[in-house]
């Protein structure tokens, strides 16, 4: 953030303009940096992706058309999609949002920020979705609250079929330090009638930086964990390191943990290019084998038109290896249009 200079005048002390910080981070935010290091840079599993984000009189256009290859029930599939999302900002009053995809499912909300107190913010949505031939049909409402200090955001949501769960889900962000946080993320589904219950979904994490280190640590009630480290060595070269284990449930069948370590580094071979490498070890359970991956990205910008394109190749090592039990090798390209 900017804090704007005052004028000095002769003779005339200067007194500084105080400008109140608010934590914007939201629960993904305060370890986006990370996280997408090892997924953005490798647009594998057979998938073409095309973005686009344009910006006319308060009027905020992004689109996305993706093709992707996917197994459904052990049949191969072509899924193509695409999302519209127009986003407009009324001046003084509130911001409006739509969003149409393809898959059947479409949603309007309206934001109004800095309603009765600053930083807090109220958003009233509703969406519908076909996923057979049923149409699902959920009012949410979300209330966000951001501070100095803190970061809040609450969304419950009213089906308006019977027999649907009723969902409520947000998250919660403490910032005790400069480039620290503690915070959780929560998602319940209690379901109605006479098999009431709930369902609940709860993850906790811990982030932060330290010089040119960054990192996070997770962990959920379904006992996942992850651990995920990156360093920064110069202005050209990346590494990180990302751990994650899902440890077996008290009545599991095969007693063992499941492991996924990832390996990767980038390098900036100019402003406009860069390339990435990760490789990804699963040790074996029982009897699968353990398998071997290595992604290979590569990022250009395009100064020409604002944009940029990745191409990704995800290849199974494993499978060269004569062992089989893992998905096949698989290339992928994004290109994201930006005015």
């Amino acid at each position: 953030m900017s804090v704007p200079t005052p004028p000095v005048f002769p003779g005339v002390p200067v007194v500084p303009i105080i400008v109140p910080v608010v934590l914007t981070a939201d629960y993904d935010d305060t370890s986006k940096g990370t996280s997408d290091f090892f997924l953005k840079p490798f647009p594998s599993k057979n998938s073409v992706k095309i973005t686009t984000e344009t910006t006319v009189d308060g009027l905020l256009l992004k689109t996305a058309t993706s093709r992707l290859f996917t197994k459904v029930e052990n049949v191969e599939r072509e899924v193509f999609e695409t999302t519209i999302e127009p986003k407009y900002v009324f001046k003084d009053c509130c911001t409006v949002e739509l969003k149409l995809q393809t898959s059947n499912a479409l949603s309007a909300t309206v934001t109004k920020s800095n309603l009765f107190t600053k930083g807090f913010k109220l958003s009233l949505n509703g969406t519908q979705e076909f996923p057979t031939s049923d149409v699902q049909q959920t009012i949410n409402a979300t209330a966000e609250y951001q501070h100095e200090k803190f970061f809040f955001k609450a969304t419950g949501g009213l089906p308006l079929e019977e027999g649907r769960s009723i969902p409520l889900k947000g998250t919660f962000v403490v910032k005790p330090v400069e480039n620290f946080y503690v915070g959780t993320k929560y998602n319940f589904a209690f379901t109605r009638g006479e098999n009431a219950k709930v369902e609940k979904d709860i993850e906790f994490k811990v982030a932060g930086s330290s010089g040119n280190t960054n990192g996070y640590v997770t962990g959920s009630l379904d006992k996942k964990v992850g651990v995920a480290v990156t360093h920064t060595f110069n202005s050209n070269d990346i590494a990180g390191v990302n751990v994650r284990a899902e440890f077996p449930a008290a009545d599991a069948k095969v007693p063992s943990t499941k492991l996924s370590i990832d390996l990767a580094g980038q390098h900036k071979l100019t402003n406009q290019t860069t390339f990435n490498g990760k490789l990804n070890v699963t040790p074996g359970q029982a009897d699968k084998a353990t398998g071997i991956r290595f992604g290979l990205g590569f990022q250009q910008k395009l100064n020409c038109c604002h944009a940029i394109a990745t191409f990704g190749a995800d290849v199974n090592v494993a499978s060269l290896l004569g062992k089989t039990g893992h998905p096949g090798h698989s290339l992928g390209f994004e290109l994201k249009l930006k005015d």
